[in-house]
């Protein structure tokens, strides 16, 4: 028998809203499915609700709760578009953020581990410099190839195989 479970409609609604979907996932078989359980002809059970949790990229256990969290971008939001602030940070955006973090941590630890010098960014770059040269100077300074970001792009680095041969 299957094991079915009370989200408040408000959830499901905010995970949708979340989500920011485009119009064609709207008629995806878990988003219409979602809607009849906001509409409460349907319960979800554990497992629908889970996979319409990976659908809109909401961690499982934020549909139980009672009111949507607040989230918030960890670093400065500096994106505008005709000088409107941004809506909510997208959970693509959410992602990319903390995976570059956990890259950055990593980074620092494997520099510390190996005992390399900290890199002299500081003042290093000037602000009437264009950002394809300030971002070379930077790779430059850290021996990252330009290919980095490629060469990781689904896990940390293990290796200094994205290191510049200077």
């Amino acid at each position: 028998m299957a094991n079915y479970v009370d989200i408040k409609p408000e959830m499901i609604q905010w995970a949708i809203r979340r989500a920011q979907l485009a119009e064609s996932d709207h008629q995806s078989p878990v988003i219409l499915l979602a809607k009849q359980w906001i509409l409460g002809k349907e319960k979800p059970t554990l497992s629908k609700l889970d996979t319409f949790a990976k659908k809109v990229m909401v961690p499982f256990g934020y549909l139980f709760l009672d009111l949507p969290p607040t989230e918030t971008l960890p670093i400065a939001d500096f994106r505008t578009f005709d000088d409107q602030v941004p809506r909510n940070p997208s959970p693509n955006l959410l992602d990319t953020i903390h995976d570059m973090q956990r890259r950055k941590d990593w980074m620092r630890e494997e520099m510390l581990a190996n005992e390399m010098e900290p890199i002299a960014f500081y003042r290093s770059i000037s602000q009437n410099e264009m950002i394809e040269t300030a971002a070379a100077k930077i790779r430059n300074r850290a021996f990252i190839s330009i290919n980095f970001a490629d060469e990781f792009a689904n896990s940390p680095p293990c290796c200094s195989s994205a290191i510049n041969e200077q």
